[in-house]
């Protein structure tokens, strides 16, 4: 096919050589073609394009393949691209306008080193451990500058920035008629706002005669100043999101991965133009298979602008769904068994401890970490994850006698925790594990996340799973891989709802051989963390080694409470008792509870405070005075375990909190009254708040959570 050239000209000589691309575009923006200029300064083209008509030509810079799979002209809008307006010459060949300088000296190019580090702060015991985020996707982008942006923002939002440099007018709003008003939205009564009145300040406070070059309705002059203060400006926009959509936008320009100490080191092209880049980050990790955004913050807050190239960027990771998978490899024959999700499995307490809480005997053994005490069980509801063990198998396996594994569980106790044998049961779940494979294009590399079954597979009758080796290279006809995405390995994917009821579970870990004979390995095989290291593994110890069916197994309890496990909280209507076993009143008609000797202990406040199995904490307030003020705590507030009394609250079997009849503990007026007593009249706030004490391995499950809230008012009889 014919072909023919179109040179490339410039209104000025460049400052130094740029690798120049011209693209061929219909009228639609859709590419046709596109050419790398030559050592000439010519770019080549199909002569049949010729006879499209309506083609719109496009020069732009090119470095290291970036144009490819670029498909229309939207794509290109970061690399700052000149639309030629085009000379036909004998009315047969297009010719390129010459380029102004204004592009030309954008385009200058340069390489700029990005390196940094991904962390998360786990709680691991006892303790807040910050380890790697490791095969961690990192996503690198410039934003753009604001005299590219500028000039694309509408005229209507520019026109609302003289409003943020202006003091807003002191607006007189009148006092609700609460006799005609339905509904009255009451302020935070735990937070006592401050008795200084604001003073009335801009939006914006910059230096006056700054701010008063934007009192002005011209819009050109608006954005020019936009542009020369724009810098200044950055640390407000930040707290004015309606503005977000128009000044910031970013491209992202590479794609890069963490290694196993959560590091990432790169270099990017960036256009100068006598600045420095503007690099905004967001990541994403492989969760359960798939990449999740994990760290996206608003651009406008977190932007690295002018960044220094080569200084460390350090970004912290709080998403729930990050786990640890960063750890060191297991040499030998061994398996470290080390976590149930986050959680080490040496915060599950292997041991019967029956201390009481609150006078009430209280079995802590299956038991993960709470605080300093073993109090959560585990749980999976509809919007948690499931139970899963992660282990780290070791550099010498598999081998023709330890090829597979298998987890089994049984129950052993009911959820009173009296003895209830159950029947072995195999965890049989689907189980894959990723892998990382390089691809290039062109003289671009990029990265694919692949993953490989496990198991179940059927050998000798039974579910078993593969034992992956050290290296994935051979292992399931793999050819391509650079390596695994984690060391650790999610052995296990059980929803625990699925179990026979709630209780103590025994789980323990089989291992077999190439025939799917199972095999009997000493304790040293089975690994767990030390109490003191995560990170560091020692034989398992005698609670979490022993002999199950038969032969030596990694075996440890766990506690389930996954049905009927939500919490409960109610307030009940506060009573004036006539005294033991005797009658009681509530509040009349219009919300008061009328009492005669404000000495006499005669209050009670009962509320409901419950769930099933007492894995729940509880907190009542009870607050006195005017909820817009803040109201004052009094001496019917109480917190503890759902488990049994609290102060001088008394618990029954459903759970119900009331001081009995006894004076001694119901609450006189007076003392709850206390500064208010003299008056003869209070109002008093009451909120309740049943923390479920249940983790999936990842967090606390807060959906398993209840509140309430009520109010009442005591007056003395006149």
């Amino acid at each position: 096919m014919a072909t023919f050239k179109m040179p490339v000209q410039f209104e000025k000589p460049l400052q130094e050589p740029v690798n120049l691309s011209v693209i061929l575009a219909d009228a639609q923006g859709n590419i046709i073609q596109q050419s790398r200029v030559d050592e000439k300064g010519d770019a080549s083209f199909d002569e049949a394009f010729l006879k499209r008509g309506n083609l719109q030509v496009i020069v732009l810079p090119n470095a290291e393949d970036s144009l490819e799979g670029v498909t229309h002209l939207q794509q290109l809008e970061r690399f700052r691209p000149y639309i030629s307006s085009i000379d036909w010459q004998d009315g047969a060949r297009p010719v390129i306008k010459p380029i102004p300088p204004i592009f030309t000296e954008y385009w200058l190019l340069r390489f700029c080193r990005v390196l940094g580090r991904l962390t998360k702060t786990y709680l691991i015991g006892n303790n807040q451990v910050q380890l790697p985020v490791c095969k961690a996707r990192v996503n690198i982008c410039e934003v753009d500058k604001i005299f590219w942006l500028i000039r694309k923002i509408p005229d209507q939002v520019i026109l609302r920035i003289p409003e943020l440099f202006k003091v807003p007018p002191r607006l007189n709003i009148p006092k609700p008629d609460v006799l005609a008003t339905a509904h009255i939205i009451r302020p935070n009564i735990l937070v006592r706002p401050s008795a200084v009145t604001p003073v009335a300040e801009p939006i914006i406070k910059l230096d006056p005669a700054i701010a008063a070059r934007f009192n002005t309705g011209n819009i050109p002059v608006l954005r020019n100043e936009l542009v020369n203060n724009f810098k200044l400006l950055i640390p407000h926009f930040c707290r004015i999101p309606w503005l977000w959509p128009y000044f910031y936008r970013c491209d992202k320009i590479k794609t890069t991965y963490t290694d196993e100490n959560g590091r990432f080191d790169t270099n990017i092209i960036y256009f100068t133009n006598g600045d420095k880049p503007d690099i905004y980050i967001w990541v994403e990790c492989l969760i359960n298979g798939a990449w999740e955004t994990v760290y996206r913050p608003a651009i406008a807050c977190n932007t690295r602008w002018d960044y220094v190239c080569g200084s460390e960027i350090n970004i912290s990771i709080t998403d729930p769904r990050v786990t640890p998978n960063c750890g060191p490899a297991l040499s030998g024959e061994a398996v470290w068994i080390r976590s149930i999700g986050n959680f080490s499995v040496r915060d599950v307490l292997q041991t019967s401890n029956n201390a009481p809480v609150q006078g009430v005997p209280f079995e802590r053994k299956g038991l993960f970490r709470y605080g300093a005490d073993h109090r959560s069980p585990f749980a999976t509801t509809a919007t948690s994850a499931k139970l899963n063990f992660s282990v780290i198998f070791g550099s010498g396996l598999p081998l023709p006698g330890a090829k597979y594994f298998r987890w089994m569980c049984k129950k052993t106790h009911n959820e009173a925790m009296v003895p209830e044998p159950g029947a072995d049961i195999a965890l049989t779940a689907n189980i894959h594990r990723p892998y990382l494979v390089e691809r290039m294009e062109g003289a671009i590399k990029h990265f694919d996340v692949r993953s490989v079954l496990l198991g179940p597979f059927n050998v000798n009758s039974k579910a078993l799973y593969l034992i992956p080796p050290s290296n994935p290279i051979g292992f399931e006809g793999i050819t391509d891989a650079v390596g695994w995405m984690s060391m650790g390995v999610s052995t296990t994917d059980l929803d625990t709802r699925t179990l026979a009821g709630d209780g103590l579970y025994e789980f323990w870990l089989e291992i077999y051989d190439q025939a799917g004979n199972r095999v009997n390995p000493p304790q040293a095989f089975f690994q767990v963390p030390t109490v003191a290291n995560f990170n560091s593994s020692e034989t398992a110890t005698a609670e979490y080694f022993g002999v199950c069916n038969g032969m030596n197994a990694f075996k440890m309890a766990v506690r389930v409470d996954s049905l009927n496990n939500k919490t409960v909280a109610e307030i009940y209507p506060v009573r004036l008792t006539g005294g033991a076993g005797g009658s009681y009143k509530v509040s009349n008609p219009c919300g008061f509870l009328d009492y005669s000797n404000g000495a006499e202990k005669n209050i009670s406040i009962p509320f409901k405070a419950y769930q099933a199995n007492n894995f729940a904490d509880f907190s009542f307030s009870v607050g006195r005075g005017n909820a817009g003020t803040g109201a004052f705590p009094t001496v019917a507030s109480i917190s503890g375990m759902v488990i049994g009394d609290a102060g001088r609250y008394v618990r029954d079997v459903e759970g119900v909190y009331m001081p009995d009849d006894s004076p001694d503990l119901e609450f006189s007026p007076d003392e709850l009254m206390q500064t208010c007593a003299a008056g003869g009249r209070a109002a008093f706030t009451q909120s309740l708040y049943v923390n479920a004490l249940h983790v999936d391995g990842y967090r606390q499950l807060d959906e398993l959570d209840s509140s309430a809230s009520a109010a009442f008012a005591l007056s003395r009889l006149t």
